[in-house]
């Protein structure tokens, strides 16, 4: 079967829409913005990926520059758990802030061997508390 240039550009407008559309879906759910809480990722059973917010716990964060290595834990005030990350300390990485961890959770350990540590600034965004 010979396609002419007609069916050609027939069937490439029904192709790409649908392309399109799969590669929309595919890249909205991969940058979804869910994430676990501490305690929901504590019950977990088995070693898997996770993105988890939580506080950084003060006094917890070991920063080792030379390696480089950053070791602290998180909470939702509720339970706490421990992050190993091996790269570089985030911008805006402080106690007490929020911070989003992606990585491998493991149960046994109650460790996250984290790809990434995001760090959250929302006083930047909210509104300035009034003084009476």
């Amino acid at each position: 079967m010979q396609f002419t240039k007609s069916k050609k550009v027939i069937v490439a407008s029904l192709v790409l829409p649908i392309v399109v559309g799969v590669l929309i879906f595919v890249g909205v759910k991969q940058s979804g913005v869910y994430y676990l809480t501490v305690s929901e990722m504590k019950k977990l059973t088995s070693e898997q990926e996770v993105r988890v917010e939580g506080n950084i716990v003060p006094k917890s964060i070991q920063w080792e520059p030379a390696k480089p290595l950053l070791v602290f834990k998180i909470t939702d005030k509720k339970q706490t758990t421990t992050i190993v990350f091996k790269d570089f300390k985030p911008d805006n990485f402080q106690e007490g802030k929020a911070a989003i961890v992606e990585g491998t959770y493991n149960p046994k350990t109650d460790t996250i061997l984290a790809q990434k540590v995001m760090t959250r600034c929302p006083s930047k965004y909210e509104k300035a508390k009034e003084t009476k």
